[in-house]
């Protein structure tokens, strides 16, 4: 395990925000972003590359399945969590209903996070909150409070990870 401190994510979402901004001035279409919903201090546990992969291949079908060709495109895994970004040539809020049913139809949706942003950078919302990993809550009711421990949210993707690859 390689702990991320506070410091370096911030740093990791300015470089995502400057990435997406470029993203945008070039292709001037909506983008899907990837990247894993993975609490605490180790953004990389077990099995969570081999996910990740297999998500990116995913939103990459699901977007073929549309016939919205993808513009470009870029993937990386830095210690701050995988993170991978599509320009997309399609309707944006079309483009959200697709990712938003990947996110509900993968075994291990539940830890995607499909952001879809329009081509002025606006982001989309989801419709329904996504639900705690323990518990029937709203995830960021259970996140404010620290209803759960890190240690337990951990255990449990670690489960989800392991049942959702072959």
């Amino acid at each position: 395990m390689t702990p991320v401190t506070l410091e370096e994510m911030l740093e990791a979402r300015d470089r995502r925000v400057e990435r997406q901004r470029a993203f945008l001035a070039k292709y001037q279409v909506p983008l899907v972003y990837l990247t894993l919903n993975i609490p605490g201090p180790d953004k990389l546990p077990p099995n969570a590359q081999a996910a990740f992969s297999l998500a990116c291949r995913q939103v990459e079908s699901a977007l073929g399945e549309k016939g919205w060709p993808i513009l470009g495109s870029w993937q990386e895994t830095p210690k701050t969590g995988c993170e991978a970004c599509w320009a997309v040539d399609g309707p944006t809020v079309l483009i959200k209903t697709a990712m938003t049913s990947l996110e509900e139809a993968t075994p291990f949706g539940r830890l995607l996070d499909l952001d879809v942003m329009d081509p002025s950078g606006k982001k989309l919302s989801r419709d329904l909150p996504r639900r705690c990993l323990l518990c029937s809550h709203p995830a960021q009711v259970c996140a404010r409070s620290r209803t759960h421990s890190v240690e337990q949210l951990m255990e449990r993707i670690g489960i989800i990870l392991e049942e959702a690859l072959p």
